[in-house]
């Protein structure tokens, strides 16, 4: 079977494990960082020394200790520019947040909590452009 493959990062361990659980019930397979540092570690190195993408679609929560969101989007897009990314955020009334999330190259925002239906309308549109049906 081939399932889309997600990748949640949020240091906030009951939203992130929730996110995955929805995700799962979507029928996409999922990992958890719990910050940017961690994701790219799960984002393998090959023998090449390529950073190999392993994930249809990333949500990452904006902020975070260590490595924030913007900071782990920035890295990724060096290496990965296609890669399809959901920038999550619990202030989506901050301007000065919005104006860098503007900047930031992303696919999406979404403020929490998130809606099913937002869920369900990034998981088809990925689908569609992945070529993964639901199984």
């Amino acid at each position: 079977m081939n399932l889309l493959r997600a990748l949640v990062v949020d240091d906030d361990t009951f939203f992130r494990k929730m996110l995955s659980q929805k995700l799962r019930s979507l029928r996409v397979e999922t990992a958890e960082a719990r910050n940017g540092q961690e994701a790219l570690q799960i984002i393998q190195e090959n023998p090449a020394g390529k950073v190999q993408m392993n994930f249809d679609l990333i949500f990452v929560d904006v902020k975070m200790p260590r490595m924030n969101g913007f900071e782990f989007v920035n890295l990724l897009k060096k290496q990965h520019p296609g890669a399809h990314i959901v920038m999550i955020t619990g202030y989506p009334k901050d301007q000065t947040l919005m104006t860098e999330l503007q900047s930031a190259d992303v696919s999406q925002l979404l403020s929490k909590p998130i809606q099913n239906s937002e869920l369900v309308d990034i998981i088809h549109a990925v689908r569609v452009k992945t070529h993964k049906p639901a199984a």
